[in-house]
């Protein structure tokens, strides 16, 4: 099950971005979120590029008269048609391969992503559970109403992927609007962060239990669900370093997006960065998070003046 999101950049109501830790958020007011089944995967299947994954799976084949799924490939036989089909006693069978699909028009908060996420297979489906278990902690019960996907970053990095927070209900009703607000999603995660750290399985040979991801957990991703993935993507986010409680007051927030270097998870990228306030690559003036209205010039940044060091 693959899922897409469908974004208009016209119907962003709302963004705010981190200077030092490429994580950001946009309120969407406005998307269509569809889920793709192409079937079983398999290793023998075509390879195709769906949402911007690549998968090897063989679609579902069905009858293209009736409609009826195909069992045996190269022959015909009745059993895999409708009774009134007139395909029933052909020689030669007549099939095309499909896709099944839903649609949900509705509303979403899509988050930008560090790029280290992508080179740990749990991060993503442990983050997922994460927002999840924080959304739980601050709503104060199970979060019905609201679900997590993992689509592609269209809007900053199409190379990345970034998790979108959507209503479950058709149309939205307005609750995630409050996540236009950085303090809002920094509690989210801040609560995550609390109940992954103190939970008794990091003393129990098991990636995560009942506790604190597995009821959030997808059924098709379970094995890939760690405690200790969701934790440390989330102490990055946060800032926990020097201290040993996340505070929102390390979170330096601006309006603009980060500028992002083709090449930025390169070394000879890597060598010219630096962090936002010493004007490195996307540098611009933070915002205090306590005064988000006042911001400042965006200034040159060394990383488009050394263009080959970024490999263009």
């Amino acid at each position: 099950m693959l899922a897409a999101a469908d974004i208009n950049p016209a119907n962003v109501a709302g963004a705010w971005f981190m200077q030092d830790r490429d994580f950001g958020a946009q309120y969407l007011k406005r998307l269509d979120l569809r889920w793709l089944n192409v079937g079983r995967a398999t290793s023998q299947g075509q390879k195709r590029l769906i949402a911007g994954v690549e998968s090897t799976t063989s679609l579902f084949r069905i009858c293209a008269h009736c409609g009826q799924l195909d069992k045996a490939a190269g022959r015909n036989t009745r059993e895999e048609h409708r009774s009134w089909c007139s395909h029933r006693k052909a020689a030669t069978e007549d099939v095309r391969e499909i896709a099944l699909a839903r649609t949900l028009h509705t509303q979403g908060v899509l988050l930008h992503l560090p790029p280290q996420l992508e080179y740990d297979h749990f991060a993503h489906p442990s983050l997922s559970a994460a927002v999840l278990l924080g959304l739980r902690e601050v709503i104060g019960g199970s979060p019905e109403h609201l679900d997590v996907a993992t689509v592609r970053d269209a809007l900053q990095a199409p190379d990345r992927r970034a998790l979108l927070i959507h209503d479950t209900v058709p149309g939205g009703t307005g609750y995630l609007a409050e996540f236009a607000h950085p303090d809002r999603v920094w509690s989210v995660l801040a609560k995550a962060w609390e109940v992954l750290r103190t939970c008794p399985c990091r003393e129990e040979e098991r990636l995560a239990c009942h506790r604190c991801l597995l009821p959030f957990a997808s059924p098709t991703e379970l094995d890939k669900v760690s405690r200790t993935s969701a934790l440390k993507a989330l102490s990055d986010i946060l800032g926990v370093g020097s201290h040993h409680q996340p505070e929102f007051t390390d979170w330096e927030i601006t309006d603009v997006p980060p500028h992002r270097c083709p090449r930025a998870t390169s070394p000879s990228c890597r060598r010219i960065s630096t962090p936002a306030s010493s004007n490195g690559c996307g540098s611009t003036e933070p915002r205090s998070p306590r005064n988000r209205a006042s911001t400042a010039p965006e200034r040159a940044s060394p990383c488009q003046a050394r263009r080959p060091a970024c490999g263009r």
